[in-house]
């Protein structure tokens, strides 16, 4: 294992004495050697300055972070409707289909060619060819490992990739899809958006990649010969009920298809209610392992992969570099709670021993009781599941004197990106 820079003793000594009397420590350089994984493959350049062009992209873009995803989610569900010529409920027995086994096609135009002379589209997007399997989501992740440089933000010159597949403690299951709402011949997509909340540090990515899509099909044509109609709602979090009166919204105003949400726990807030009515979802961001086979009546689909595959896949990155003990930190939610399962599984399998898991709830702001508790275990590597709360906990592990710089410790794709090293040097 690589030796690690220590902070030095006299600057924890005055970051604590500084929290003791209220204010917010800081310390820039701190998050140097962090690393993590991201579920977003690297996008081509072009891509990246078209987001630069739409609204969202010229009020300025930290992360590009799921920008890629929205916007490929936008594009299959336009594309399934175009080939099963409808609106309607049967376009969502064709969201798997665009995604493989036929011509490959890199945007909606040159799709819609494909099926206009008819042929079957495969549509690899921004994110690449990214296929759907039968449950509605990829069986393979080609993850970033991203480590944060000296000034706190991700370097991309230290930035590597790693493969993941689905592993064996994983298993997928295809559900038929009974639902049989009638089109009217015009698309109309609703987007469930992280307006407000943890996950809202996203959402300059997430409109960015959502107005580029709109964009790009507006200027093929449309979908069916018609415009396509768009509307937004809020998601918030899991700990109030704005995900659920967002949904609502959309339905009543007769969406037929829901884009959502910015997280798994949102998402399992408001999917009973949006399958049941018969409306498909296309989630760019949900990644929680219980939605693979979640009783969705075939309706929920996602271009993420599981996050077994993420866990099982940052595992083995940690164990590479030598760590034989490990403390998971991570909400209690559907997410951390997918992550931190996984990840001890594959601890198990890998000879890293586990040696404490600490869940916190989303309202959490005090870290300073978990910095200690993992401080004492004295593991090897720590693993951080969060999303923009990674900051207070990344705050208190350093002045607790188990930051980066102490340990090695490890993020997933909610605490992996530029926003978290933002936030850390503001104090917040």
């Amino acid at each position: 294992m690589a030796s690690k820079r220590l902070l030095p003793t006299a600057v924890v000594a005055v970051l604590l004495a500084a929290t003791s009397c209220g204010s917010r420590p800081t310390y820039a350089g701190a998050l140097e050697g962090m690393i993590g994984t991201t579920g977003t493959e690297v996008v081509n350049e072009a891509f990246l300055a078209r987001l630069s062009g739409t609204e969202a992209g010229r009020a300025g873009l930290v992360d590009t972070d799921f920008a890629a995803e929205t916007y490929d989610s936008v594009v299959i569900v336009a594309l399934a409707a175009e080939v099963a010529g409808t609106d309607g409920t049967a376009l969502a027995k064709e969201i798997t289909g665009v995604t493989r086994d036929g011509t490959e096609c890199e945007s909606f135009a040159a799709c819609l060619a494909v099926i206009r002379e008819g042929g079957d589209p495969s549509y690899v997007g921004a994110t690449g060819r990214r296929p759907l399997n039968e449950a509605g989501e990829p069986d393979t992740g080609n993850y970033q490992v991203e480590t944060f440089g000296a000034n706190d933000r991700i370097d991309p010159k230290k930035r590597t990739f790693r493969k993941g597949s689905r592993p064996d403690t994983m298993t997928v299951t295809s559900q038929p899809i009974t639902a049989n709402l009638q089109g009217d011949g015009v698309l109309r997509i609703g987007a469930l958006q992280p307006k407000t909340g943890r996950a809202k540090i996203y959402l300059p990515a997430v409109s960015a990649g959502w107005e580029l899509a709109l964009a790009d099909i507006k200027a093929a044509g449309g979908v069916l010969g018609q415009p396509l109609e768009h509307r937004t709602a809020d998601a918030g979090d899991a700990s109030d009920d704005t995900g659920v009166r967002g949904a609502r919204a959309l339905l009543a105003d007769g969406v037929d298809v829901v884009i959502a949400a910015n997280s798994s726990a949102v998402t399992l807030q408001v999917i009973d209610e949006i399958v049941n009515a018969g409306i498909p979802i296309f989630s760019p961001l949900n990644t929680a392992p219980v939605l693979t086979n979640y009783a969705d009546h075939g309706l929920y689909f996602r271009n993420l992969p599981s996050d077994l595959i993420q866990a099982d896949t940052l595992a083995h990155v940690i164990a590479e570099r030598g760590n034989r003990t490990v403390s998971i930190v991570a909400l209690d939610d559907a997410y951390g709670n997918g992550l931190a399962e996984q990840l001890a599984k594959s601890f198990e399998t890998l000879g890293v021993t586990l040696l404490t898991t600490d869940l916190y709830g989303g309202a959490t702001s005090d870290f300073f009781p978990i910095a200690r508790r993992v401080a004492a275990a004295d593991p090897d590597a720590i693993v951080l599941v969060s999303f923009s709360e990674a900051s207070r906990a990344l705050r208190a592990f350093v002045v607790s004197g188990i930051g980066p710089r102490r340990k090695q410790i490890f993020g997933t794709d909610g605490t992996t990106n530029n926003t978290i090293g933002e936030l850390f040097d503001a104090g917040r």
